[in-house]
């Protein structure tokens, strides 16, 4: 449906189903997390979560410094071994 205060902007709802997949998918992604994260307390865990948040809000990086980024990795990875 349309924002009546926005008519540009479509409103999205999950139907039932939905809402169960997405139910789902959390409990999947809880389980890894506690999966890889298990050395880690609760403190370390809740500390890393905002690290995360906080690097996360900057933003994503632009085209032209990602591109130069992944150009400095391959660059890296042909000196270090041709089979990288």
């Amino acid at each position: 449906s349309r924002d009546r205060s926005d008519r540009r902007r479509g409103i999205i709802e999950l139907s039932a189903e939905g809402e169960l997949m997405l139910a789902e998918v959390d409990r999947a992604l809880e389980a890894v997390d506690d999966e890889i994260l298990a050395a880690l307390s609760a403190d370390e865990r809740a500390t890393l979560n905002d690290l995360l948040a906080r690097a996360g809000a900057a933003g994503p990086l632009d085209c032209e410094q990602e591109a130069a980024c992944e150009a400095a990795e391959a660059a890296e990875c042909d000196a270090a071994s041709p089979d990288c």
